[in-house]
């Protein structure tokens, strides 16, 4: 009884001692990583039982870490592009919140700026945390419920492809997005595609069963570091980048059957994005690599924000102008 007492008494010692070797390495029990997020009136960003998030209609005044714009969500819920254009020639753009403008203001989205130089109606239906499946639910929705497009334009990130599987680096950074608005915790569900007997099949996650904590994990850097070493382990971005593609052939066959132009743009400064792009084109599907460096401030918030500013806007634009059918 003795001898089982002292073997206790070790273990937890050498827990213990392990703890401090780690911290002593620089390893930390897991840390939500700061922000601040407000906007003017509140709720800009809203929980979605279909996509996750959603944007509420109105004009708002956002303050992201100090990155202060103003948005106007129109009474579709999606962002306005300037100037107001009416006409029978529409073209949709599909992205995340780079698309969608996150840090500007409306006039210097890129969407706004191909406006003022299109006669046709540029609609921009980007939405902050998207991927390109949310993407594809928006345009399917669009045309199933009478809507017109003459062009679907998808604004390809390389990231996108984490947020389609919904991997365990996305869903915590979701974690930590909600853990700042009860708005958003309350009904979010999240879609998710994956590969079901080598089929590309989707369905939705509600938010509680997005991602498991470790018990501890912000506490303890042993518990922290093992999960995150797991979730590294197993992760499979060349499986994550093979779905990308069978979404984007999925969409290809849906605007094919309805007689509208797809064009992919990858706008991310990768290897992976331009892959992704090289590999598209080898299916036919009309693609281009339009890359901008984000991680340069010139074209950032940063080190604020990582979103484009007024200048990676007007890159974006300007090599889309070049690409896209005005």
């Amino acid at each position: 009884m003795k001898t089982r007492g002292i073997q206790i008494i070790i273990f937890f010692v050498g827990l213990a001692l392990i703890e401090l070797i780690l911290r002593a390495l620089g390893f930390k029990p897991y840390q939500y990583q700061e922000f601040s997020l407000s906007s003017d009136p509140p709720y800009h960003i809203i929980a979605d039982t279909v996509f996750g998030f959603n944007i509420t209609p109105g004009i708002f005044k956002i303050n992201c870490n100090g990155v202060i714009y103003e948005a106007t969500h129109l009474t579709s819920s999606l962002r306005q592009t300037i100037p107001e254009t009416k006409s029978s020639i529409k073209h949709g753009f599909f992205g995340c919140s780079y698309t969608y403008g996150w840090g500007v203001n409306d006039s210097e989205t890129f969407c706004s700026l191909l406006q003022k130089e299109s006669e046709a109606q540029i609609i921009n239906f980007a939405k902050p945390g998207y991927g390109t499946i949310q993407g594809y639910y928006q345009l399917r929705n669009h045309i199933n419920q009478g809507g017109l497009l003459n062009s679907a334009n998808f604004i390809f990130c390389d990231f996108h492809s984490e947020r389609n599987v919904l991997s365990p680096s996305y869903s915590t950074t979701i974690l930590e997005g909600l853990s700042k608005s009860q708005k958003l915790s309350s009904k979010a569900r999240f879609p998710v595609a994956e590969l079901k007997e080598e089929k590309l099949n989707f369905r939705s996650t509600p938010i509680d069963q997005l991602y498991k904590f470790l018990p501890l994990r912000e506490e303890s850097a042993i518990i922290n570091a093992f999960q995150t070493g797991y979730e590294n382990f197993v992760h499979e971005p060349e499986q994550e980048d093979l779905i990308s593609l069978l979404i984007f052939e999925e969409i290809a066959s849906f605007c094919l059957k309805n007689n509208i132009q797809l064009n992919i743009f990858g706008i991310t400064k990768s290897e992976r994005t331009n892959k992704i792009i090289n590999k598209l084109k080898e299916k036919g599907i009309n693609a281009y690599y339009i890359p901008v460096n984000f991680k340069d401030s010139k074209f950032s918030h940063l080190p604020l924000d990582s979103h484009p500013n007024k200048a990676g806007h007007l890159s974006i634009f300007k090599q889309l102008k070049g690409s896209f059918e005005m």
